[in-house]
């Protein structure tokens, strides 16, 4: 990957804003669930009957479809432009230690072996914390992939029915430990048919580090290839209550995905001087 300062990377990256793709729009499609989506989840009154730390043959299925979990391993960089509504942002990872750089006009998030920064400082992000933020959507992209980590764990719940569709659901959990948010859970739903990633409900455990029951949901909307990789395109985000999905909250395109077989430079991610590291919330 070519290499910038991170002052040279904000200013070529208002330059480039303009020719972004940022047709999001926010209004539920006609074919998104609605909130007779029954449930997705009854997911904590269901017992398992799958529990183990190696992967259920439905998560095995989902690696294939996207892919390959082997092809995915091969990649030691990756890029990508978020589009949020008229917002972008330009994300830079190093996969082999997630390192992880967040280009914006108003800021820079990165992450090294420093620990997770801001610059030129917190007060111009308004997303919550730079520290949680700074591989979220890293995360949400990465799926199923990023559930082959250590430190996670795995159940096969019944399959669900959505909308006339059966989907096999896999509960991820986390051993202690693992990251800054290790009482998260995820209930990834896998078309039983493409066995692509549909839907993915997940708890935030990170502000208070307290088990919840409370869920979030994404639609998975559309994928594109890169790089030998079926990765998201369009994912919806979603409110959701009693086993239901509610509003949409936001929609996010992902656009000029590129994944490198080197690694990038480990001084892409150095932190710049005038900059300050976000520690852990108290909790």
């Amino acid at each position: 990957m070519r290499t910038y300062s991170p002052s040279v990377k904000l200013a070529l990256l208002i330059l480039l804003l303009p020719t972004w793709s940022c047709n999001t729009g926010t209004s539920r499609p006609a074919d998104e669930p609605n909130a007779s989506t029954e449930a997705a989840a009854s997911e904590q009154e269901e017992e398992p009957v799958y529990s183990n730390k190696v992967p259920p043959e439905e998560l095995l299925a989902a690696y294939e479809a996207h892919g390959g979990l082997e092809t995915w391993k091969k990649k030691k960089g990756l890029l990508f432009i978020m589009a949020e509504g008229e917002d972008s942002e330009r994300h830079e990872f190093h996969l082999e230690n997630r390192f992880s750089l967040i280009i914006h006009p108003d800021f820079l998030i990165g992450h090294n072996g420093e620990g997770t920064w801001i610059s030129p400082n917190k007060q111009l992000f308004r997303k919550g914390s730079p520290r949680f933020y700074h591989n979220l959507n890293f995360y949400f992209f990465s799926l199923p992939f990023i559930f082959s980590d250590d430190g996670v764990n795995y159940e096969l719940l019944p399959t669900k029915e959505i909308e006339g569709k059966t989907y096999d659901v896999v509960r991820i959990t986390f051993d202690t430990g693992v990251g800054d948010a290790p009482k998260d859970v995820y209930l990834a739903h896998f078309d039983q048919e493409t066995h692509q990633l549909y839907l993915l409900l997940y708890t935030v455990t990170y502000y208070k580090n307290q088990a919840s029951d409370r869920y979030n949901g994404l639609i998975y909307e559309e994928w594109q290839e890169a790089d030998g990789l079926l990765v998201p395109k369009v994912v919806k985000s979603y409110s959701y209550l009693n086993g239901e999905l509610g509003e949409i909250r936001n929609t996010k395109v992902f656009s000029q995905v590129k994944y490198s077989d080197e690694a990038p430079l480990i001084s892409d991610f150095d932190r710049p001087g005038r900059s300050e590291i976000i520690p852990l919330p108290q909790r």
